[in-house]
């Protein structure tokens, strides 16, 4: 496997639909974004929403910012920081973490994961929080500390959080 490099999506606007589409095929797939909407809402959930969404990740503020890790020179995952409108003002999200079937299980998403908490670190952010269907057991090999389980929509979801000032 050639090796890997991480860059910022706003280097890359060209790929925004492609991460929106593989967001997309993940949360529709999973039951997630029918979990949270009902109806005519679900509707509205759709490849072009999530562009959109990504779309505000090209700007010069440090959040939101999506990475993407780049093998010859294609896209074969990302992930994303982010502040959630509920969320307090410094309570950042680790989201969007994504990697391409035919590439897990290599370690890119190991290096998606430590890119952006290191990115975290070096823009003041102190605690990053994640929320998980699975997976659990990588999140704390990680140096994630469970911090318990809330509803989203109908879906359990894990409770992650990692100081960055400790790494």
């Amino acid at each position: 496997m050639s090796s890997i490099v991480i860059e910022n999506l706003s280097l890359h606007p060209e790929w925004v639909e492609l991460i929106a589409q593989w967001q997309y095929g993940e949360w529709t797939h999973s039951g997630v974004a029918q979990a949270n909407v009902s109806g005519d809402e679900v509707s509205q959930i759709s490849v072009k929403s999530c562009t959109e969404k990504f779309r505000q990740h090209l700007g010069f503020e440090s959040i939101p910012s999506t990475f993407v890790a780049i093998i010859d020179e294609q896209p074969v995952g990302s992930i994303s920081l982010v502040r959630y409108q509920t969320a307090k003002k410094n309570d950042i999200v680790l989201t969007n973490f994504f990697v391409l079937g035919a590439y897990r299980g290599k370690g890119i998403g190991r290096q998606l994961e430590s890119f952006a908490c290191r990115y975290a670190g070096e823009n003041q952010i102190g605690v990053l929080t994640l929320y998980a269907q699975n997976l659990g057991g990588l999140y704390r090999h990680l140096g994630w500390a469970e911090k318990g389980v809330v509803e989203i929509g109908c879906l359990p979801f894990s409770v992650f959080t990692k100081n960055i000032h400790s790494l």
